[in-house]
């Protein structure tokens, strides 16, 4: 507003007067000028080195932290799907000792001893001879030599064969399940005995 009143009171002064009140309007604008810069150069401030360097360090440990996180819940989830494919694993190889048992025939010659086995012997239905064996040394189920559980699971048990009077023999499969570092996983027994009128006479 001094601005403003000075320049129209130049026309109101003589020609001395009209210079020094123009010198007076410059100096002024000059002065209103160095004002303005100097608050852009307040109010324009960036960021420190240091700020930058401190945000960039927090930043850093978040992403370690999130990453570290996600990595756990991964292996973890790996872990617990590979215990459950464990199980089922072994549960599908008993379901198939137990359904080759049923529709096969258990020979006098095939009941051991001991009701207590590692073995078991009998006729599929096809009439070929099968042993299913508990390996104590691989820790898998084998058939007829041949491994048939997988190698990342440890199997041990045994068969159970009784013969009650005028009946056929029955079998117990008892199996226990464990992981690659021997941590238990799962108990799993069925008991079945020979269904003769599947067998096929060979």
């Amino acid at each position: 507003m001094e601005i403003i009143k000075n320049v129209r009171s130049v026309g109101n002064v003589g020609s001395s007067r009209k210079l020094a009140v123009l010198v007076g309007i410059v100096r002024n604008v000059r002065n209103v000028e160095n004002a303005k810069s100097e608050d852009g150069r307040i109010k324009e401030k960036g960021f420190t080195l240091i700020e930058v360097v401190v945000a960039f360090g927090v930043f850093s440990i978040i992403v370690t932290i999130a990453s570290s996180i996600f990595l756990g819940v991964l292996r973890d989830a790996r872990f617990v799907s590979a215990q459950a494919a464990a199980v089922d694993n072994a549960g599908l190889v008993v379901e198939q000792i137990a359904r080759e048992v049923r529709t096969g025939l258990i020979r006098p010659t095939d009941i051991p001893g001991s009701p207590n086995s590692k073995t078991l012997s009998f006729l599929n239905y096809h009439g070929e001879n099968t042993v299913y064996a508990f390996d104590d040394v691989s820790h898998r189920i084998t058939k007829n030599g041949y491994p048939i559980t997988s190698a990342n699971t440890s199997i041990t048990g045994s068969f159970y064969i009784t013969q009650p009077a005028l009946t056929t023999p029955r079998v117990t499969v008892v199996a226990m399940v464990k992981d690659a570092k021997g941590s238990p996983l799962s108990n799993i027994q069925t008991t079945v005995s020979a269904r003769l009128i599947y067998y096929k006479t060979p």
